[in-house]
């Protein structure tokens, strides 16, 4: 796995880094040389996934928490990928048959999440050269209709 150093002495958070484009962006990540900490409510999965990552030779801490509460985000940070998000058929719905309930829930993790982070992160980067903030949309901002794209346009 581990392919060049070209992230050496560097650190990466990535929410949402249990499965998909976290774990994928988390893995790439290691291959050249940066620690990453993956980030995901799942803790069993968000273990799986920084053990595998170590099992093939790079640097991974877990960190289950959910977005939507207060980041806790400590020591230095160099890159920061704001993935974590609800998007499953249950969110993909309009309004008004979400509810107001699922609604909030959904703009907690996928809007107020980022903000949480990245607010949560800033000051760790503050100074750090190259530091680096990425977040992860969707091309369903761009379909209306659904809560989960307003979410993702936002």
């Amino acid at each position: 796995m581990i392919d060049g150093d070209s992230y050496r002495d560097r650190t990466a958070v990535i929410t949402g880094g249990a499965r998909g484009f976290g774990r994928a962006f988390g893995a790439a990540l290691a291959a050249r040389g940066a620690h990453v900490v993956l980030v995901d409510l799942d803790s069993v999965a968000v273990e799986a996934a920084a053990t595998g990552i170590r099992t093939a030779g790079g640097a991974a801490t877990a960190l289950a928490g959910d977005v939507a509460n207060e980041a806790r985000i400590h020591g230095g940070i160099d890159i920061l990928i704001n993935n974590a998000g609800l998007h499953s058929d249950e969110y993909s719905k309009p309004i008004v048959d979400m509810g107001l309930a699922k609604t909030r829930r959904l703009f907690e993790v996928n809007v107020f999440g980022v903000v949480a982070c990245t607010l949560a992160a800033k000051p760790l980067m503050d100074g750090r050269q190259g530091a680096t903030i990425v977040n992860i949309s969707s091309s369903a901002g761009r379909r209306r209709g659904t809560d989960y794209g307003t979410s993702k346009l936002a």
